[in-house]
């Protein structure tokens, strides 16, 4: 126990840190990039407390306070923590992630000399070491930042829990942190729970469009994974990922389980992740600590340049500096004097414009995206598992979401704008070439649509199909689903994966649902007797039923080895017929391939 802190202590209170010392240990778990499963990070979490007489941790940070060695058990615990992780991680480049007391946060800001004497003993730089701040518990924020704003070259923050407090917005905003770390009610179900997607999906667009990086909590299946991927988090940490462990020798560089899905992962093909890349412009960044005067110089060096990108110590991007926000001192009469003024300096973060910031590993149509949104904003700044290695030029990537819209739109169908037949074949040969299993091909073809059509008018018929696409979007649509519309009355979905069993077991309930909203459309005698009357296909009246829809499903399974398009459109063809002759109005089956 370092004596510097101790000294003055009671002895009860030395008989506190002794038994604390003695009885917790810390568990690590991964904090790992979606895309490359690389360890972003661990988190050190507090276990033994129990072994003191604690039934929960805040009871324990409770009791510090009471006995009056708050700061002195902080430290301690903090020790120990990066003691143990240094020696599983110190040659790596995985940051800590340390869970802070918000009550020595709101208390003290005597221990930040202690906490940076701890970090230089165990030589783990400030870059590689975050503070997680909870807004489970109230938190002093003015205190807070006097304790980060007196700290040059700070550790990362990271707002833990969030959107589970009372107050989250207003810390996200004041705290100014790094990391948000999406709580664990909202990833929970979120394959089930169309609230928490947009939740998520929302919360997302806010954290990158202000700059920061985004970890989803306590995943624990394949599926939530999946989605938060998709999404949009930067990172993931739960026990689909890997449990906390006190055993160093678990802990890895990289976690297999992560780049085993994104290698089935058709949308995650090594040509989708390196869309960024190739429209990258590897411009050198600005330090954040740069006089003004260096930051003057590199626009008279480089008259193209309107604005540079600027990093902090840990060479993370903290957002650009624009020609344009200097212009107004610089022009003025002793402008360039006060900006390089050193009694009173001006200081970079003064000028700072912060902006988007992306993973190279994302797919572009997400970049895109989050473009449209800020259609003034002059740059996307792009990193590598957290440190800045280009921008983005707006103007250009604009021009590139320009042609990708029109091409879609060649081959998106205009009644349901859903993508077209060209689409949904590059899908399937797309998806039979990768190694995803398992995978289904469905066929949606309607019944009756022809004396339904020539009962009620074309326009009533284009009124049934938009209705079956908005109820595909509705209850089909998710992770790992595609959708499409072959033309006419026909329809394909394609997913693999863990979408695959979800898919399969809603299609009855699916096709019920159309066929009871179909119902609508008919007198309610129609509905009473399930016919109308009507022609048949060689112009004779007859009594035939209502419109309804039958799929033809083709399940591709490990067992099924290669298999050939051709022969999978054989067999479709096959299953849409045999679907139409069943009571349930499914067909399925396995395919043989080669």
């Amino acid at each position: 126990m370092n004596s510097s802190l101790t000294r003055g202590v009671t002895a009860g209170a030395t008989a506190f840190l002794d038994a604390l010392d003695r009885n917790v240990v810390y568990a690590y778990q991964p904090i790992v990039n979606v895309h490359t499963g690389e360890a972003y990070a661990f988190e050190a979490l507090l276990r033994g407390h129990r072994n003191l007489g604690f039934s929960a941790i805040p009871m324990l940070f409770a009791s510090m306070a009471d006995v009056d060695v708050a700061v002195d058990a902080e430290m301690l615990l903090l020790d120990k923590a990066i003691r143990d992780f240094m020696l599983f991680a110190g040659e790596a480049s995985a940051r800590l992630f340390f869970n802070a007391n918000n009550r020595v946060l709101n208390a003290h800001l005597e221990h930040r000399p202690h906490m940076r004497a701890i970090l230089e003993r165990h030589s783990l730089p400030t870059a590689r070491f975050c503070i997680e701040l909870s807004e489970a518990e109230t938190l002093n924020v003015s205190r807070s930042q006097q304790f980060f704003n007196g700290w040059e070259d700070r550790p990362l923050i990271a707002l833990d829990d969030f959107g589970t407090g009372y107050s989250g917005l207003r810390l996200l905003a004041e705290s100014r942190p790094d990391i948000i770390k999406i709580d664990r009610f909202f990833v929970a179900g979120v394959d089930r729970n169309q609230e928490k997607r947009l939740f998520l999906e929302q919360i997302v667009g806010l954290a990158h469009s202000i700059g920061l990086s985004v970890v989803a909590e306590g995943i624990e299946t394949e599926i939530e994974f999946q989605i938060c991927r998709e999404i949009g988090c930067d990172y993931a940490q739960g026990f689909f990922i890997a449990h906390p462990s006190s055993d160093l020798s678990t802990h890895h560089t990289h976690y297999e389980i992560v780049q085993h899905l994104n290698r089935r992962n058709r949308r995650d093909r090594p040509e989708a992740r390196n869309e960024l890349r190739a429209e990258l412009d590897p411009i050198a960044a600005l330090p954040v600590s740069a006089p003004m005067i260096a930051i003057l110089e590199a626009f008279r060096d480089d008259k193209t340049r309107s604005f540079f990108p600027v990093i902090n110590g840990r060479g993370e991007p903290v957002g650009i500096v624009h020609e344009e926000r200097l212009k107004g001192l610089i022009y003025s009469q002793f402008g360039r004097d006060l900006l390089t003024n050193r009694v009173r300096p001006h200081r970079v973060t003064d000028y700072l414009t912060p902006c988007l910031i992306f993973e190279v590993s994302t797919e572009i149509d997400r970049v895109l995206a989050a473009i449209a949104q800020r259609p003034n904003d002059h740059a996307v700044l792009v990193v590598e598992n957290g440190t800045y290695i280009g921008l983005l030029d707006t103007r250009g990537i604009i021009r590139t979401m320009h042609e990708r819209v029109v091409s879609r739109a060649r081959d998106q169908n205009p009644l349901t704008k859903l993508p077209g037949n060209i689409m949904v074949a590059n899908y399937m040969v797309d998806a039979l070439d990768s190694d995803e299993r398992p995978q289904i091909f469905v066929h949606f073809d309607f019944d009756y649509f022809k004396p339904f059509n020539d009962r009620f008018g074309f326009r009533q018929g284009d009124r049934a199909i938009t209705l079956f696409a908005d109820l595909m979007r509705a209850r089909l649509a998710g992770g790992d689903v595609f959708l499409g519309h072959i033309g006419g009355d026909d329809f394909f979905l394609g997913a693999h994966g863990a979408a695959v069993e979800p898919v399969i077991a809603s299609l009855p309930e699916f096709i019920a649902q159309f066929a009871s909203d179909m119902a609508s459309f008919y007198d309610a005698r129609a509905r009473h007797d399930g016919v109308i009357e009507a022609n048949d296909r060689n112009g004779a009246t007859a009594l035939v039923p209502l419109l309804s829809v039958s799929c033809g499903c083709a399940l591709v399974q490990e067992e099924s080895g290669r298999v050939n398009l051709d022969a999978l459109s054989t067999l479709l063809a096959d299953l849409k017929k045999r679907a139409k002759r069943s009571p349930q109005k499914i067909a399925v089956e396995t395919v043989s391939g080669s």
